[in-house]
């Protein structure tokens, strides 16, 4: 598996990868998390499949970008939902 991108978060990265003349849209991707301790999170993965969402699920309320990550992220990691808590623990 890999992540689905917001279009507009693929079409930026699409135009700077060509503009470096890039061989690989998405070679290793590693996303970084605070956390509440104050250190960092990260996940990664190589050349995840990638690709877009249509719409904006949340509206146009917020200007931002969605990255839905598969289990490619999660290999090598365990993780926790804490529901209650409203808490995500990366192991």
């Amino acid at each position: 598996t890999g992540m689905s991108i917001s279009t507009s978060l693929f079409n930026e990265r699409y135009s700077i990868a060509r503009e470096r003349r890039e061989n690989n849209l998405w070679g290793n991707v590693e996303l970084q998390f605070d956390t509440v301790s104050g250190g960092v999170a990260s996940l990664n993965a190589k050349k995840p499949l990638t690709t877009t969402l249509d719409d904006r699920p949340w509206g146009k309320k917020l200007d931002g970008h969605l990255i839905v990550l598969g289990l490619a992220f999660l290999e090598g990691h365990e993780m926790t939902v804490d529901i209650d808590n409203d808490k995500i623990w990366f192991d």
